[in-house]
């Protein structure tokens, strides 16, 4: 009997160790919702500060980045500055012979194609009978010796009448009456290259001229004037302003001063030679007086004479 319940015991006992693993119950820990969901929660709070902290850190390296090309590119453009003020003196003469060279350019371009107005060495004389006597009509030409056109033309003549040369302090003033003319003339607007057109025109009257035939007939012909003999002297003088085809260039200016040497009047002919007067041929800003002269044809009144310029050609 005690076999027998020993038997059975050992059955039990074999029987409870071969029992079946999925059979044993695991035990399980409780699980609480509650807590996690506040731990999804502040999972979720996180993720705002997390994305900061990156933004952050990369704004970290684009910053030494930046740094460090920028340092780059300084030291690049340092090297280049010096590079530069070491080629200085060289660069600045380059420029500087590069600015002669284009003044010189324009210059003598200028030179070449601006107008030019001048006067020839003898004025145009012509007998012209009075109801009261004869006189003299002297003009002088005006020619265009340049290779554009002149406008805007303006002169002024006038004659001086001595015993003996002029003074040497003579200021060659506009004169109005005798032997002078009342108006600043405008009557050519334009002169082609190559071409002439003439002045306005003074009178010498007949007494003067005839006393420097008489006083010129004797044997100091060609010392007319000299101190030790007086003699009567006839002096033709003025200027003419012009602008050329050039915006930017000043107004022109040319002078002249002829003195008459030898007058013979003859019933049908004039024959008559003059020379240069030692002062007042001049052009431009060779003139002394030239600031003076361009003030008065720029502010003196004009006259546009029905009869002006009414011959044209050599």
């Amino acid at each position: 009997m005690d076999a027998t319940e020993n038997g059975d015991d050992q059955s039990n006992s074999t029987e409870e160790v071969k029992q079946s693993p999925a059979t044993i119950e695991t035990p399980h820990p409780a699980i609480d919702g509650g807590a996690g969901t506040k731990y999804c929660h502040k999972k979720q709070k996180n993720w705002p500060q997390r994305i900061e902290a990156i933004c952050a850190i990369l704004l970290v390296f684009i910053t030494g980045f930046y740094a460090y090309y920028a340092k780059k590119q300084a030291k690049a453009a340092t090297d280049t500055l010096g590079e530069i003020i070491k080629q200085y003196p060289e660069i600045k003469k380059s420029a500087d012979a590069a600015h002669s060279a284009s003044i010189v350019s324009k210059t003598a371009l200028y030179s070449v194609q601006r107008a030019y107005l001048t006067f020839p060495p003898s004025p145009q004389v012509a007998l012209i009978p009075f109801p009261g006597g004869r006189a003299l009509m002297v003009e002088m030409p005006i020619d265009n010796a340049g290779a554009t056109q002149a406008h805007k033309l303006k002169d002024r003549v006038a004659c001086e009448l001595t015993m003996g040369p002029l003074p040497n302090d003579f200021t060659f003033p506009d004169k109005k009456g005798e032997c002078g003319t009342p108006w600043v003339a405008t009557g050519a607007n334009v002169v082609p290259a190559k071409d002439r057109i003439f002045s306005q025109e003074v009178f010498i009257e007949e007494k003067i001229w005839q006393e420097f035939i008489q006083q010129n007939l004797g044997p100091w012909r060609g010392r007319r004037g000299a101190p030790d003999h007086p003699t009567r002297g006839i002096n033709f003088y003025g200027w003419v302003t012009y602008r050329d085809i050039f915006p930017d260039s000043p107004v022109h200016l040319t002078e002249f001063c002829r003195d008459l040497t030898i007058l013979v009047v003859q019933p049908q002919s004039v024959t008559h030679s003059w020379g240069y007067c030692p002062t007042h041929n001049c052009t431009d800003e060779d003139c002394p007086d030239y600031k003076e002269r361009i003030q008065i044809a720029e502010t003196a009144p004009t006259y546009h004479p029905p009869q002006y310029r009414r011959k044209k050609g050599k």
